[in-house]
């Protein structure tokens, strides 16, 4: 909006100021649209005229204190679930650290941890690297771009280091719980064997785990549109164009998503197996781990329990899977799940690279039950 589209009998003037100056008169109006008035939160626009010249003009929102009060409450309980989330996992790490170095009825495996620790954390590495070309908007151009680069790598590396250390113990942590409570299960050692994905079980389990992932986007659909439908708040989901803007896009997306999956899949594992070492029951441990996972994320929803209602059904599933099928489903779940968001934004853009992107992200999550199929054809 600009000054050219003023209509007198639009708006009121609320303020009015007039300086005499030696050579010219000087006004300053603020006025205030006639029509539009958002639940008492007004359209405004001031006027700076120096003679016969206007040197400022500016338009805003003026809101309410009633919704200045309603937003600044938002924030506040927001920043009290994510302080509880983190503290909640602060905990979570603590118990499983003791768990990997003091219970010494089952042998840890810290080569297997250090292993997978080393594949993550490259992963937050490469996405680092690869968010350089974004990074270099806020770079000072007093600097060297060499001194950028290697301070943010430096960073990047040491960050990296010490977040792979506590992967490196809650895995170990997760896989001792992990055996001693599903010794029938295939192993977090032996996911990542090529082998496996010649097996039956595992090609089941992990379909399964595509198969929720597909749910809760239909899922998630529905109670984004029931939420809207009835008049509660919710922030709709929206594709980061930025990530287009890094050195790979596709290599960007992959990297987010096994960061972000992995640490879920992390967190809720040690919460769940520690419960189930308490309660002995799998509705019980099902039902706190689903309750649990909903105290700590927030959704951007107006109220916030909505939100956790969703997290709450989504840690259903999510316990059900992992007591059920083991971590290859709960697992895939989990990946399959965030990567469809961003692959039904990406083909809602419509664009031919982003379509191409989605395309290849659907075959890189199927690659694993392709390669089974070919085996056994």
């Amino acid at each position: 909006p600009c000054i050219s589209d003023y209509v007198e009998d639009d708006w009121k003037i609320i303020e009015k100021k007039e300086t005499k100056q030696p050579n010219r008169i000087d006004h300053y109006f603020k006025l205030e649209h006639a029509t539009y008035d958002f639940d008492e939160t007004k359209i405004r626009m001031s006027v700076e005229i120096h003679g016969n010249e206007v040197i400022r003009y500016h338009r805003w929102l003026d809101e309410n204190e009633k919704l200045v009060t309603e937003v600044i409450n938002f924030a506040n309980i927001k920043s009290f679930f994510e302080n509880l989330n983190q503290s909640v996992l602060q905990i979570i790490v603590f118990i499983s650290m003791l768990i990997a170095l003091f219970y010494f009825k089952i042998p840890a495996n810290w080569s297997m941890a250090f292993k997978l620790a080393l594949f993550l954390i490259s992963m937050d590495v490469i996405n680092n690297v690869l968010d350089m070309k974004l990074n270099m908007f806020w770079y000072d151009s007093m600097d060297t771009i060499i001194s950028h680069v290697m301070n943010g790598m430096i960073n990047s590396i040491m960050n990296a280091s010490f977040i792979g250390f506590l992967i490196m113990v809650v895995i170990t942590g997760i896989d001792m719980l992990y055996r001693k409570t599903f010794p029938n299960f295939i192993s977090i050692r032996n996911l990542f064997h090529l082998k496996n994905f010649t097996n039956k079980t595992f090609f089941k389990n992990y379909l399964i785990g595509i198969v929720a992932g597909t749910c809760i986007l239909a899922i998630s659909s529905m109670f984004y549109y029931v939420l809207d439908q009835s008049g509660n708040f919710i922030a709709y989901k929206w594709f980061d164009y930025d990530v287009l803007l890094t050195y790979n896009p596709l290599l960007t997306i992959i990297t987010n998503v096994i960061s972000n999956s992995w640490m879920s899949i992390m967190m809720f594992t040690v919460a769940f197996l520690i419960i189930h070492q308490g309660t002995h029951s799998k509705w019980w441990t099902i039902f706190l781990s689903a309750l649990l996972s909903s105290i700590g994320p927030v959704m951007d929803t107006d109220p916030l329990i909505m939100g956790s209602i969703y997290f709450f059904i989504g840690g259903l599933i999510s316990g059900y899977l992992l007591y059920n099928h083991g971590i290859i489903a709960f697992s895939s779940f989990i990946i399959s799940s965030l990567l469809f968001n961003d692959i039904v934004l990406l083909l809602n853009i419509n664009q031919p690279y982003t379509i191409i992107t989605g395309i290849i992200l659907i075959m890189l999550l199927l690659s694993p039950l392709i390669y089974g199929m070919l085996h056994y054809l």
